[in-house]
């Protein structure tokens, strides 16, 4: 991209260039960043103003600054794993993927604390050694010179930005955590106050029924299915179909009585009749 070689920090920002992103405070930041000895790496495109911008400070800037307008996804990845901090000062982030990736590369992550960036990205503490990543809350272009001009300053200490880059590639961002997580959330909400619902042990649907002769005709009946394996591990239950003509039906259960006992039993809550049966979608169901 243009770059030199040298013991500057390399700061990338990979985004779309709109105001959600930030993009308004970086322009309002960059003259004081170019006073700071690093470099910065820009990849993205999006509104004209933010582009010229980028445009106007690389030729100004040539060796210090680099902006690659449009996209290019394996550039973007050489950034994540090359660069040693990412920049994200976001507006609103419902999520954010790219401090996640950064964070697998050992870069360095300077965020707004705002959303799923306030959510996965702990700010250092240089007093306790703790965190794996720079943020700031106001939404002000001073906010985020001074959190850069932190994380370059800690750049210089070698050992002390060591041992972050290291905490910051063994957080764990996978799926297994958060399903985890999210399997946590629904026993909290399965058991309630005034009992705990349990799943229902039979699922009703209608649909084709597949076996080992391949898709068979459309037709009414009472099938069992084997459950999906990662759903069965995390609810510790059996799952199977009922393709009869009846809605699909909760009960709820007393802390007091098994579930055994309960299924058997007159007195439960379900979802209300209407004129018309509810009914799942369509699904396949699989016979044994």
């Amino acid at each position: 991209m243009g770059l030199t070689e040298g013991t500057r920090p390399l700061i990338a920002f990979i985004s779309r260039f709109y105001e959600q992103k930030g993009l308004e405070l970086i322009q309002q930041a960059l003259p004081a960043l170019i006073g700071i000895d690093l470099q910065l790496a820009v990849l993205g495109a999006g509104d004209r103003r933010y582009e010229d911008t980028f445009r106007f400070a690389a030729t100004q800037h040539p060796g210090r600054i680099a902006a690659y307008i449009g996209f290019d996804a394996a550039l973007a990845q050489r950034l994540y794993a090359g660069a040693d901090m990412l920049l994200m000062p976001s507006r609103f982030e419902p999520c954010g993927l790219a401090q996640l990736i950064s964070l697998r590369y050992g870069t360095i992550p300077i965020v707004r604390a705002t959303g799923g960036l306030a959510d996965t990205i702990q700010d250092f503490d240089a007093t306790t050694d703790h965190g794996f990543g720079f943020s700031f809350a106001p939404y002000d272009a001073w906010q985020l010179f001074g959190t850069v001009v932190r994380a370059v300053e800690t750049y210089r200490h070698a050992a002390t930005w060591t041992r972050l880059v290291r905490r910051a590639m063994r957080e764990d961002v996978s799926w297994g955590r958060s399903a985890a997580q999210y399997a946590s959330l629904y026993r909290s909400a399965i058991g309630g106050r005034r009992g705990h619902w349990s799943m229902p042990s039979t699922l009703h649907c209608r649909g084709p029924l597949i076996g080992r002769g391949g898709l068979q005709q459309r037709k009414w009946g009472r099938a069992r299915a084997h459950p999906t394996p990662k759903l069965d591990s995390l609810f510790q239950m059996p799952l199977k179909f009922d393709c009869s003509d009846r809605p699909l039906s909760f009960r709820k259960l007393s802390p007091s009585r098994p579930a055994s006992q309960a299924r058997n039993s007159p007195r439960f809550t379900g979802v209300p009749r209407q004129s018309e049966p509810q009914r799942l979608p369509s699904c396949p169901v699989v016979q044994p």
